[in-house]
Parts: structure tokens; C-alpha cells; sequence
């Protein structure tokens, strides 16, 4: 069995000596250790993805309660998604902030592997409504100009999926916490106001 060793500091092979105390000994160094595997539960997910949704299964630690707002892994006919929970619903059917695995019945949870980021793209009296698909990790700044259909537009303020309106320079988000960017034109460099 291959587990992590913490003297050779890597996954290493392992033999177990003791049943009875679950010790098993370290095939590179010979240190001893107890490892016991933890149990799991397969909760239902229901995973966003942009405007669809994905009935999956997240398999979670049976002793440690899930969160709102957790990411977490769910699995989706043989593909794993990186995902947010939105919302829980309990065996009662209840919203719940927080519950034990075993206790759940239906995970909500958003991929925020590859979000959609809406975008409202000002050019004089004109906006226009954008989608794009980015990285979830990808860092938008206000006051920061940006490529869009090859056109340069900079950031005015950035709406998060929490609520919260960013509007000073340098305060920035991840593309998985944005629900909107407002971008206005930039003309030659200079700005297209209205």
C-alpha cells in the first residue's frame, strides 16, 4: 500500500505489521506509523455550469460537516469538477448553512473551475452585454484595461457574486466571485466618456 511518509517526505510503500493497531512500516526508511483510512459517504450534487445543470456525487469524509461557500470535488459521468456549494439541503428537505454528510440530502454547488463572467461593455451610449468563460482563478482589477474582441476597454467597477460593488482602483476579484465587470472603451489610450 503506498502512503505518505512524513521522514522521506513523499508517498512511499508500506507494509502493514500490526492489524490489530493499523501500524504500517515505511518500505524506503522503516519508520512506523498508525494510518487509519477515514469513511466516506457519496452525497447527490447538483452541479451549475453556466445555464446548465449536472446531477453528480461528491464523496465526502463522514465526520466533517459541510459548509456553504466549501469547494469541494463532484463527480459527473466519470469527470471531476471543481465546485462551490451554494446550498444544502438537509433530509427534511430544509435549506441549511451547514450539515453532516450523512445528513444531507442534495449538495448545490457552482463549478468555479471554468466560470462565466458577465460583462456590460460601455462605447459611448452603446453597452454591450458579454459572456466569456474564463478560469475561475483569474484575477480582474479595477482600473485595469482589457482586451475584449480586440477592442480595449477598462475596468469601472466589478460586482461580486456576495454583493459587494468593487469601484477604487487596485481592489480586484477572481473570475470565480465575479457576477459582473463594467468596462467602458478606451480610445487611442484616453478614455470614451459618455
Amino acid at each position: 500500500m503506498r502512503l505518505y511518509c512524513d521522514v522521506c517526505q513523499s508517498d512511499t510503500s508500506h507494509v502493514l505489521i500490526r492489524e490489530n493497531k493499523n501500524m504500517y512500516q515505511c518500505g524506503e526508511c522503516g519508520s512506523v506509523r498508525e494510518w487509519k483510512e477515514r469513511p466516506y459517504i457519496s452525497v447527490k450534487s447538483i452541479v451549475s455550469k453556466g445555464n446548465r445543470s449536472f446531477t453528480g456525487e461528491a464523496e465526502l469524509p463522514f465526520d466533517e460537516p459541510v459548509v456553504t461557500g466549501e469547494e469541494l470535488v463532484v463527480q459527473v459521468n466519470g469527470e471531476y469538477i471543481l465546485s462551490e456549494v451554494t446550498a444544502i439541503d438537509d433530509l427534511s428537505g430544509r435549506r441549511v448553512k451547514e450539515e453532516m454528510p450523512d445528513r444531507i440530502k442534495t449538495l448545490w454547488v457552482r463549478e468555479i473551475e471554468n466560470v462565466e463572467v458577465k460583462f456590460s461593455l460601455h462605447e459611448g451610449r452603446i453597452t454591450t452585454p458579454l459572456k466569456l468563460v474564463l478560469d475561475g482563478e483569474e484575477v480582474f482589477k479595477v482600473d485595469d484595461v482589457i482586451s475584449v474582441k480586440g477592442k480595449q476597454y477598462r475596468i469601472l467597477r466589478i460586482k461580486t457574486r456576495d454583493g459587494r460593488l468593487l469601484k477604487y482602483p487596485d481592489q480586484k476579484a477572481v473570475a470565480k466571485e465575479i457576477k459582473r465587470v463594467y468596462a467602458r472603451y478606451e480610445w487611442k489610450g484616453r478614455k470614451y466618456t459618455t
